[in-house]
């Protein structure tokens, strides 16, 4: 396929300044408020992106510097690998069906339902890991708690109570790669595995 080459075009306020290689590759682009921003190919070229992202702000009646712009990264990207083939996340989300709700397309209706981040270490999980992205399916959720909510997570059954493996091993404060070696390697099941833990 011929190399399209956009440097010197303009698509909306951009003004392509560079292509960068890369997964997926990218372009520097200037943005008619002045900021150098870079950008999948795809994004610019299909509309997705029409700025470095002062555009929505502005139709928000917000301005760049708002305290919101890093919501407005978290909801440009959700969008973004739901929407954009070219997006290296896609085949995990838009490619699955997962799609984000029309009232969503809207940030300021997204923020007012999810939110500031609670904290650094909170990032936004679906609930039902094949579900959209919309107000009943959404939780600002930790690095651990996405990882028990994956689809290939293994929960084990002890006296009626189904944990996770990391679950167990923090509950009975004990290490995670003990217990891990118990069930996986020496084959125990997890009464047994636990029983031993707890001598």
């Amino acid at each position: 396929m011929k190399h399209e080459n956009l440097i010197g075009r303009r698509f909306s306020m951009l003004l392509i300044l560079d292509e960068v290689k890369g997964k997926p590759p990218k372009l520097k682009c200037l943005c008619d408020c002045g900021k150098i921003t870079f950008i999948t190919k795809g994004s610019v070229k299909y509309g997705y992106n029409k700025s470095c992202g002062c555009l929505h702000f502005k139709r928000n009646g917000m301005s760049g510097k708002n305290s919101h712009r890093k919501m407005y990264n978290v909801w440009w990207h959700l969008i973004d690998r739901c929407n954009n083939p070219n997006n290296k996340s896609y085949k995990n989300y838009g490619q699955r069906g997962i799609k984000v709700c029309e009232r969503w397309m809207n940030f300021k209706l997204f923020l007012e339902d999810v939110g500031e981040r609670p904290s650094p270490k909170h990032s936004l999980d679906r609930i039902d890991n094949d579900g959209n992205y919309e107000p009943n399916n959404i939780r600002w959720a930790t690095q651990m708690q996405q990882g028990n909510n994956r689809v290939n997570c293994v929960y084990y059954d002890l006296n009626g109570e189904k944990l996770t493996l990391r679950q167990w091993s923090i509950k009975l404060n004990f290490p995670y790669s003990v217990l891990q070696s118990r069930i996986r390697v020496q084959k125990l099941d997890i009464k047994k595995a636990i029983s031993l833990t707890l001598k």
